[in-house]
């Protein structure tokens, strides 16, 4: 079993005093810059894809990076339309990341429209998309390699066009105060794709 107490004290043997007064300084508030929302998975790290130093992300973490629709009363998804209306409009972030990932075990869920009970709040938390989603990848099978890089793939864009329907997003976006980006993480190669809106397809970032 891993010892999460030993990885605490590693930690702190760790700082320097760079980051000493970065953490002085950031007790006194926050102002980070990017709302990047995520995938649980443990193999996607935000502040470590974007080489992020404390302060400057809002993490917001979810299985299979689910955004829900601005509309959707169903109290599921509560918690993460809590954390982007906090971000956006408290915090003032001036980017948000929808960043999807290769091997997604909630992709994987969705796709396969199997409904295992013993994991019935994930089926509930995964039905908020799971639908559009699967639509969008049966049109889109140009997108991945594979069938579950297209699942992947189009969910990242339709969370991305749920962001869109915020109307405090699109307010800001039509004023060109905030950016929008859907991201796929492939895991293998460490790359990052980015959706390009017009081209209608991802693009490496390079």
């Amino acid at each position: 079993m891993v010892d999460i107490l030993s990885k605490v004290r590693e930690f702190r043997a760790s700082l320097d005093e760079e980051m000493f007064s970065l953490f002085r300084e950031l007790s006194h508030g926050q102002k980070p810059h990017t709302l990047f929302i995520s995938c649980s998975d443990s193999r996607v790290v935000p502040e470590v894809i974007t080489n992020s130093k404390p302060g400057e992300l809002f993490v917001v973490r979810n299985i299979a990076n689910v955004v829900p629709r601005y509309e959707d009363e169903s109290g599921v998804g509560i918690p993460t339309k809590a954390a982007i209306e906090y971000a956006v409009l408290v915090l003032k972030v001036q980017n948000i990341v929808v960043c999807g990932h290769s091997s997604c075990g909630g992709c994987a869920v969705m796709d396969s429209g199997n409904v295992d009970e013993s994991i019935k709040d994930v089926h509930v938390h995964l039905e908020l998309t799971r639908d559009e989603v699967i639509t969008k990848a049966n049109e889109n099978l140009h997108l991945g390699d594979s069938r579950s890089e297209t699942v992947e793939k189009s969910n990242v864009i339709i969370q991305v066009e749920h962001l869109m329907g915020y109307p405090f997003i699109k307010d800001k976006l039509d004023r060109g105060e905030i950016r929008i980006f859907g991201w796929y993480f492939h895991i293998p190669t460490a790359r990052i794709l980015n959706y390009n809106f017009v081209k209608r397809e991802f693009e490496e970032i390079s």
